[in-house]
């Protein structure tokens, strides 16, 4: 686990902008796992990891009722998108994802990994998402090796 990196935001754009900066850092792909309570900016962030991979904002709508959402670029998996809110515990799905995860060059972003009981994987990067007001959200990136 490496140091925790702090960010405050003062609107969505910067949101956006943090998480395109991250995305790129990460060379488009990896696991981004998203913590924070209702409206804390969880798929405004995903929507600017997509934004670094030239993925249309207007495509990356929230999976909440289907779990995870693929994008593709020129026929391949860029990105996959997944809201864990409804789950309820271990799925053997989610675990096929992730076994993808460690043979893919895709992006996978998380929004409720908390509801997974199960480990998950790494190398990965916890970016926690805190509502301050309206506007305004601290966000902290933690990376694991």
């Amino acid at each position: 686990m490496s140091q925790l990196h702090s960010h405050l935001s003062k609107n969505q754009s910067q949101t956006k902008q943090i998480a395109s900066d991250l995305v790129k850092k990460m060379a488009g792909k990896g696991l981004i796992c998203l913590y924070g309570n209702l409206g804390a900016g969880k798929t405004v962030f995903a929507k600017g990891c997509g934004s670094a991979l030239e993925i249309p904002e207007k495509q990356i709508k929230s999976p909440s009722f289907t779990y995870v959402r693929e994008y593709r670029k020129d026929g391949k998996k860029i990105m996959y998108h997944c809201d864990f809110y409804r789950m309820d515990g271990k799925n053997e799905y989610i675990e096929r994802m992730f076994d993808e995860l460690k043979n893919n060059d895709a992006l996978f972003v998380i929004e409720w990994p908390s509801q997974l009981q199960m480990k998950l994987p790494t190398p990965r990067i916890d970016v926690f998402l805190e509502f301050k007001d309206e506007n305004t959200r601290k966000i902290r990136t933690k990376k694991y090796d």
